[in-house]
């Protein structure tokens, strides 16, 4: 088997990235404090626990904070999506991160500056990797209109994907159909030039890795989780301004389909910094 790329390492020093997980887990107690939530607080939530994850596993993969940051990042995208899909004036009970119950949110209208389409994919991916069943269950339900509706504009093969991703995460039995037509929409020959570094080096390997699991095809996804950590790599190396993302660090996909592929007896022994193994094993 072909040998997997080495993480570079992140721009940021230990002592910067120590500081700044200071002052981000500082903001993200006090988000999670301030009662209601409402959908900007929330959004920020979200942005602010993926980037303390991705920035934690840049100096430790082993870290077991990173569990704690991906919960609160799907706990708040569930409570964001769950509140543009209610609506302005609604109020509605999502979970809190760490088991604590519920808490208050306030309904929101659909808009992009604030709830954006690949938020809720992210966010969906950090539930399926810490096993959250309440954060999963909100963001596999949110309505295909409420998403589309929040990037009109965006082409089929993603309405195609989200669709895939949500009969996955909640292991219907279309969910294998769902992933080949969204495999087959999201042709890197076929999309445009500017989607194209995302559709193969991210998505693709994504939907096949999840169809892998599905199929309980070890062999299968043992192939394709190397094509998605290369990928992952490939990509966040590709221009300057992803290597400086904190997100190059953390290859939050294929992480998630291993984690649950675990569950359903797919158990890869492809190891990678990109890929903290106690997340998979927990």
């Amino acid at each position: 088997m072909s040998k997997l790329p080495t993480r570079p390492a992140f721009h940021a020093s230990p002592e910067n990235t120590r500081k700044a997980l200071e002052g981000q887990d500082a903001r993200i107690e006090s988000g999670l404090a301030a009662r209601p939530w409402t959908a900007a607080r929330l959004r920020g939530l979200q942005t602010l626990s993926l980037d303390a994850a991705a920035r934690r596993a840049s100096a430790d993969p082993a870290d077991p904070l990173i569990a704690r940051d991906l919960e609160r990042a799907a706990c708040a995208g569930a409570g964001l999506f769950a509140a543009v899909a209610a609506g302005a004036g609604a109020e509605l009970e999502t979970p809190v991160p760490g088991g604590e119950g519920t808490a208050t949110t306030s309904g929101a209208a659909p808009d992009p500056r604030v709830a954006d389409p690949i938020d809720w994919r992210s966010s969906l991916l950090c539930a399926l990797a810490v096993r959250h069943p309440r954060a999963t269950e909100l963001l596999a339900t949110v309505p295909a209109a409420t998403l589309q509706a929040l990037a009109p504009a965006d082409p089929e093969w993603t309405t195609l994907e989200r669709a895939a991703l949500q009969a996955f995460a909640l292991r219907r039995p279309d969910a294998g159909d769902r992933l080949l037509d969204a495999a087959r929409a999201a042709d890197p020959a076929t999309v445009p030039e500017i989607s194209r570094d995302w559709v193969l080096d991210v998505v693709s390997p994504s939907l096949q890795l999840a169809f892998r699991a599905l199929a309980r095809d070890q062999a299968g996804f043992d192939t394709w989780i190397v094509a998605a950590v290369k990928g992952h790599h490939h990509y966040y190396q590709g221009r300057a301004e992803r290597k400086r993302s904190a997100l190059s660090q953390l290859a939050l996909a294929p992480l998630a389909m291993a984690c649950v592929a675990r569950d359903l007896g797919v158990s890869t022994t492809i190891t990678s910094d990109y890929l903290p193994r106690h997340l998979i094993e927990r």
